[in-house]
């Protein structure tokens, strides 16, 4: 019994025979000769098929199908420029850059060298004072630890 999917392709497949759109990848021009005929309908028939093992059918896939799906594929990479892949554990502020960075040529990036700088020193203080926070806290853990230690065991 074929599949939703088939029964749908199937469907677009007469569609398109009624109005003689017929791009078939000269699969039909194939299917005249009795060897590629025999060869496509044993492959059609068999439930776990591999396509490397069927010589001809797959000389056609390589030779005038493959190279036509690679193409469309980078063509339609090159005018996706809003195609930005993101991680979920991205801040909106990383993802919002992405999308700037995405649609701005490098001539619109007004960046200076000293914008540069001045990012990378005030990045560098907020996590100098990120490690004081976290030196601070371990400190103070750290002298609890002690305390509850002496008040349990009777230390002072």
């Amino acid at each position: 019994m074929p599949s939703l999917r088939e029964l749908i392709y199937a469907k677009y497949l007469e569609i398109d025979l009624e109005n003689e759109q017929i791009n078939d990848f000269s699969l039909r021009k194939a299917l005249l000769n009795s060897l590629f005929y025999e060869e496509f309908i044993r492959f059609a028939n068999l439930n776990n098929s591999k396509l490397h093992d069927f010589s001809k059918l797959y000389e056609l896939v390589k030779f005038k199908i493959w190279y036509i799906i690679i193409h469309q594929q980078q063509v339609e990479g090159i005018f996706n420029i809003f195609d930005i892949k993101t991680n979920k554990n991205m801040s909106l502020d990383t993802q919002k850059s992405k999308l700037y960075l995405a649609k701005s040529s490098l001539s619109d990036l007004k960046f200076t060298n000293n914008d540069l700088k001045k990012v990378s020193i005030k990045q560098k203080k907020v996590q100098l004072l990120n490690n004081e926070n976290i030196d601070n806290e371990n400190i103070l853990t750290t002298q609890a630890a002690n305390d509850l230690f002496d008040k349990l065991f009777n230390k002072k």
